[in-house]
């Protein structure tokens, strides 16, 4: 099911009341929205509950869901998820504003897929290492980009910045990155 893209699941959703589409959504995307809530509110329980709080909201409104308004699935589950986790933190006073610099990226990791990164272990475990050692805002908007698929535009609106500033801080991750997992070949190495 993780080859069906979020916008056909989302139309099938808003057009036809497709439980097994709202399902397959659910699955590809729970974890990605989960995780960016966490990275927000830094508790594990509201984040579950604001994550859970944005599927049973979408279900219960997708009679109401003018499919064809919404370009991108994912950035507009993206956007719940930061809506719903910036009154999380309005409502039990705490601060407000989204303040990249702040966002825990501890339980945000990279969902590698050795298929299809053909990559060993060691290559795994030190690209994990190089992306969670980035600055906050710069591993924030590397993993947005890189890893969740939206794209600078759709990055910097939901991180409320420039598409200059997602451009620079992807070259700086990616910048770092490389010279983090780079090899050195030995000398008379074919």
């Amino acid at each position: 099911m993780s080859s069906v893209e979020p916008d056909l699941l989302l139309r099938r959703i808003a057009e036809e009341n497709d439980k097994d589409a709202f399902r397959g959504l659910y699955n590809i995307m729970h974890k990605s929205l989960y995780d960016f809530a966490l990275a927000i509110v830094k508790l594990k329980e509201p984040a579950e509950e604001i994550t859970a709080d944005v599927f049973i909201r979408l279900w219960e409104r997708r009679s109401k869901l003018e499919y064809g308004r919404i370009r991108s699935c994912r950035l507009y589950l993206f956007m719940c998820i930061k809506n719903a986790s910036l009154n999380y933190l309005r409502d039990n006073k705490r601060p407000e504003q989204l303040n990249l610099d702040t966002i825990s990226l501890a339980d945000w990791k990279l969902e590698t897929n050795p298929e299809e990164l053909m990559i060993t272990a060691e290559m795994a475990n030190r690209l994990n290492r190089a992306i969670s050692e980035l600055p906050a805002k710069c591993g924030v908007i590397f993993r947005l980009v890189k890893e969740k698929g939206l794209s600078y535009k759709e990055a910097a609106q939901l991180l409320d910045v420039s598409e200059k500033t997602v451009e620079n801080q992807i070259g700086i991750a990616l910048k770092k990155i490389r010279q983090a997992i780079s090899f050195k070949v030995p000398v008379g190495y074919p």
